[in-house]
């Protein structure tokens, strides 16, 4: 079988088509998943470490208040020490 030049660029035409279509729907794919990967980081990930970076803060008041309290055994130093304790606990 003879390929004309007209046959020869349909093939070509058609097989470029192919590998667009090809590439969109790999695009698309991806596309996708990263729109799950990005949800899942805004939705569920990114509480989970603002908590996270709130409880380090409240750990590390109480940490500065019983120093504190043991340094000086005020009571005052105490009374702050139990708020620093009940603030973690209700977290």
């Amino acid at each position: 079988m003879k390929m004309t030049v007209r046959k020869k660029l349909l093939a070509g035409f058609g097989l470029v088509y192919v590998l667009i279509a090809l590439l969109v729907g790999f695009a698309c794919y991806e596309m996708s998943t990263l729109d799950r990967t990005y949800t899942d980081v805004i939705d569920n990930r990114m509480p989970k470490l603002v908590d996270a970076k709130q409880l380090e803060v409240l750990i590390r008041r109480q940490v500065g208040s019983m120093r504190g309290y043991l340094l000086s055994g005020d009571e005052t130093e105490r009374r702050i020490l139990k708020r620093h304790m009940r603030s973690i606990k209700n977290k």
